[in-house]
C-alpha cells in the first residue's frame, strides 16, 4: 500500500501461489527484468541463500533500485559491489545484520542496522496492537462463555 502511494504498480514473486489484492504475482525472471524497484523480503534457507547473485543482477533494468530487509546472505556481496560500481543498480538499501566494513565503501548504498524500523514510536505502536489484539480475544472468549 505504501509504494502504491508513489504510483508504483506492485508485482511480486513467491515460491508458491499467493493471491493478494495488493499486486500481481509473476515469475522471478520477469520481476527482475521489469522492475524499477525490488524489495527483497525472503527468509534465509538453502534455496534463498545468494539468490541475488550475478545472474539475478544481470537481469535487472539498468538503474534499478534494490532494497533488502532480509538476511545479508541473500545477496552475494561481489554481485552487489559490481552492480553499484558499474551503475547496473542506481541505489541499494540494506538492513545490515553484520558489521562488515566492506559495505561501507560501496557507492550509492544506504545501510540501516538490523531492525532499522525499531524506533520508540514503532515499538509503542506494536505494544498497542498486541494489547488491542489480546483485549479483543479475551472479549470474544467472554462473549462465547456467556452464550
Amino acid at each position: 500500500r505504501i509504494v502504491q502511494g508513489f504510483g508504483m504498480q506492485v508485482k511480486y514473486w513467491n515460491r508458491s501461489q499467493l493471491t493478494t489484492s495488493l499486486g500481481g504475482q509473476t515469475d522471478l525472471n520477469t520481476l527482475l527484468s521489469e522492475s524499477d524497484v525490488i524489495f527483497v523480503t525472503l527468509s534465509l534457507n538453502k534455496d534463498t541463500r545468494g539468490i541475488i547473485n550475478f545472474s539475478a543482477i544481470s537481469q535487472l533494468k539498468k538503474g534499478a533500485i534494490l532494497v533488502n530487509i532480509s538476511p545479508d546472505e541473500l545477496i552475494k556481496f561481489d554481485a552487489l559491489k559490481w552492480a553499484l560500481k558499474e551503475g547496473k543498480l542506481s541505489y541499494a538499501g540494506i538492513d545490515l545484520l553484520s558489521e562488515d566494513e566492506k559495505y561501507f565503501q560501496l557507492p550509492n548504498l544506504i545501510i540501516t542496522p538490523r531492525r532499522g524500523w525499531y524506533t520508540k514510536e514503532s515499538f509503542e505502536r506494536r505494544i498497542q496492537i498486541v494489547k488491542n489484539t489480546l483485549a479483543n480475544y479475551l472479549r470474544n472468549c467472554e462473549d462465547h462463555d456467556n452464550h
